[in-house]
C-alpha cells in the first residue's frame, strides 16, 4: 500500500488493494471469501467502483490482503482530489 502523493488520485489509491490481489495471484472469489465472505460479484463491483466501499468492508479486504490503513497528518497541503 503506497502513500498518497500529490499526483495520485483517491481512485488510484483505492485501486491499490486490487493491485495487491493480483500480485498475490488471488482471484476475486478467493479474496471475497477471505475478506469477510462477500460475493465475488460484489467484489467485482467494488473493483470497478472503488469509491463505493464502506469503511468496514475496506478494512476487511485490507486485512485479507495483509495490508494496513495508516492515517496520519498530511505532510503538505493538497487540493481536494476528484473522485
Amino acid at each position: 500500500w503506497r502513500s498518497v502523493s500529490q499526483n495520485q488520485t483517491h481512485a488510484e489509491t483505492l485501486n491499490q488493494p486490487w493491485e495487491a490481489r493480483r500480485q498475490r495471484e488471488m482471484n476475486q472469489l478467493q479474496l471475497a471469501l477471505k475478506g469477510g465472505g462477500i460475493s465475488q460479484n460484489r467484489l467485482s463491483q467494488l473493483e470497478l467502483q472503488p469509491g463505493r466501499f464502506t469503511v468496514e468492508r475496506l478494512l476487511l479486504i485490507l486485512a485479507a490482503l495483509d495490508l494496513e490503513l495508516v492515517v496520519r497528518p498530511r505532510q503538505t497541503s493538497i487540493e481536494p482530489a476528484e473522485w
